[in-house]
């Protein structure tokens, strides 16, 4: 947890140090943090997820990278094996990940509201469902117009 002035942001451990290890050597780094704002005067808390994920492959003859990033509210649920060459050299199970970005947030959620405090989106969220109406209320007028063309025989 790292404390701001406006709030705090809660880093989410993806996973025990030996599977990081593992994932930096297949050229993967991942991270989850939830970003979490007070607003005392108001008694509002609101939670911005924030997911990134970096990566990269170097070899003969390939040089390539990419970077992923989610904000807002971002559903996150992942199970993976990973396995790797033991010490011995043969292969043997190194981690069992199982993550579930609403753990983080149910934990934080309830103790806000625990302390009478009401929760209010965040503004990357806010933004995306203005979007959403925005693009679903387009595509109704589309629609709409599209059938009335076609009843009126404009389309002939």
């Amino acid at each position: 947890m790292t404390p701001r002035a406006d709030g705090f942001d809660l880093a989410v451990d993806m996973g025990g140090q030996r599977w990081l290890e593992v994932l930096g050597a297949a050229g993967v780094t991942r991270s989850f943090v939830h970003h979490v704002r007070v607003d005392e005067v108001a008694g509002t808390f609101s939670v911005t997820d924030d997911y990134r994920e970096v990566r990269w492959r170097a070899g003969v003859p390939t040089l390539a990278a990419s970077a992923t990033r989610m904000q807002g509210r971002v559903v996150s649920l992942a199970r993976q094996r990973v396995w790797a060459l033991g010490e011995d050299g043969w292969p043997e199970r190194v981690g069992d990940l199982r993550f579930d970005s609403e753990e983080g947030r149910e934990l934080v959620t309830a103790t806000a509201l625990g302390l009478g405090l009401r929760e209010r989106r965040g503004a990357a969220e806010r933004i995306g469902l203005a979007a959403a109406v925005v693009g679903g209320v387009g595509a109704l007028v589309a629609l709409v117009a599209l059938v009335a063309g076609l009843v009126l025989g404009k389309f002939s």
